[in-house]
């Protein structure tokens, strides 16, 4: 899970501005890695001439689920 969020900005700018790093980016690979422990179904399109970005729909679904549990933060407790 730190990895997440260590790597918050990258997850951020592949899936919602397109960035687009090589194959094999070891923050990308560290990323991947981590998110397997959550979900070992999400699958990387593996690299073909008429893919741009093969990391974008595998990183728009991690950032989704980031955001669904607020990055990790825990939420403060309600005082009764």
């Amino acid at each position: 899970m730190d990895a997440l969020i260590k790597h918050k900005d990258l997850i951020k700018g592949i899936a919602l501005h397109g960035l687009n790093p090589q194959v094999g980016n070891d923050n990308v690979l560290e990323v991947l890695e981590a998110y397997k422990t959550i979900d070992s179904t999400a699958d990387v399109l593996v690299e073909c001439a008429t893919c741009n970005n093969i990391y974008a729909g595998t990183f728009k679904l991690i950032y989704a689920y980031c955001e669904s549990v607020n990055w990790f933060i825990p939420l403060p407790k309600s005082k009764k």
